[in-house]
């Protein structure tokens, strides 16, 4: 047996095999994550909402298309915002049709609909949003719309 082999055996043998490795880049316990990022439309202009317990929060929707060019599908995804007055009043001016990159955090709520049916439904809660791009208005030039806009993010 060569010096190389007896030294690999030796290391391998002297490893711990059931050691989970720790997580250095955090002092926090390893939790589950959910997050989903969606490019597409909004659908129509955010609307201002609040919860049961009186928390203001923006709601709007995205189109997001994909498939084939001669087969697009398109789906179409619920956000809600839980953000500050600043940034509350910006989400509440874009217009429908603005392109817009969105990073969510994502989770399943289950519950039974009016007809007594179990359902299953997909619920993001927005960390950042980017405009990527204003709708098009005829009276404007090209360059106009596609002008740089300050995203607005949540931390």
């Amino acid at each position: 047996m060569s010096a190389f082999t007896y030294s690999l055996r030796s290391m391998l043998r002297a490893a711990p095999s059931a050691a989970a490795p720790a997580r250095s880049f955090s002092s926090s316990s390893a939790r589950g994550l959910a997050r989903m990022n969606i490019t597409g439309r909004l659908g129509a202009s955010p609307e201002v909402a609040t919860t049961q317990s009186g928390v203001e929060y923006v709601k709007y929707n995205i189109a997001s298309e994909s498939g084939p060019s001669n087969n697009r599908v398109t789906s179409w995804f619920n956000v809600k915002a839980f953000v500050s007055d600043a940034q509350r009043e910006y989400l509440s001016n874009l217009p429908k049709g603005t392109l817009v990159s969105v990073d969510a955090d994502a989770s399943l709520r289950k519950f039974q609909n009016s007809e007594g049916v179990d359902t299953t439904s997909l619920s993001l809660h927005q960390r950042n949003i980017e405009v990527l791009r204003r709708p098009f208005k005829p009276n404007q030039s090209e360059s106009e719309s596609q002008s740089e806009i300050q995203p607005e993010s949540q931390q």
